[in-house]
């Protein structure tokens, strides 16, 4: 459980992250279907995330730590690693920012995703799943580049930016 003022901070961070999100990935709509909730005998809710030009929320943790990254650092390069969506998100940001990006990716990715990534103008670095830690390639990399690391799930910046779904609920 977050202690009081981490959520506050991370309430903040959702709130900073909305127009950082916004300029790149409209709000995205909520559908309901009255067929599910008869099946639930409630009402449901569902966030069309896949209306995203990424298809998928991952953009919004990847453009809100990016454009931090552009903004803040002046960051024109980063490294990122996935097997899948939050690739294509920071492969999209990075096109929408005009930062070169490299997306490290295990060799057994599914095609399309692999396709989109490269699609969008990131470098692909694969990596053996089976005999390669995915952390490890990214860390000799941003080592080798001087670039930064946007992690996945496990960063306040890429958390405050996914947060933004939810915020868009509540507005």
């Amino acid at each position: 459980m977050m202690s009081k003022p981490d959520l506050a901070s991370l309430v903040c961070g959702i709130e900073a992250a909305l127009p950082r999100v916004h300029r790149f990935a409209s709000p995205t709509p909520l559908l309901r279907l009255p067929e599910l909730d008869t099946l639930v005998q409630g009402e449901v809710l569902l966030k069309v995330e896949c209306f995203h030009a990424t298809g998928s929320f991952k953009i919004r943790g990847a453009l809100n730590a990016m454009t931090l990254l552009r903004t803040d650092q002046q960051a024109d390069y980063a490294i990122a690693f996935s097997s899948g969506n939050h690739g294509i998100g920071v492969a999209y940001a990075g096109k929408c920012l005009r930062m070169r990006v490299t997306i490290v990716v295990p060799r057994d990715a599914p095609e399309a995703k692999i396709s989109r990534i490269d699609a969008l103008g990131a470098e692909i670095v694969f990596y053996d799943r089976q005999h390669e830690d995915r952390e490890e390639v990214a860390g000799a990399l941003m080592t080798n580049r001087a670039a930064p690391l946007i992690k996945p799930y496990d960063d306040w910046h890429t958390i405050a930016g996914q947060g933004t779904c939810g915020a868009e609920v509540t507005q």
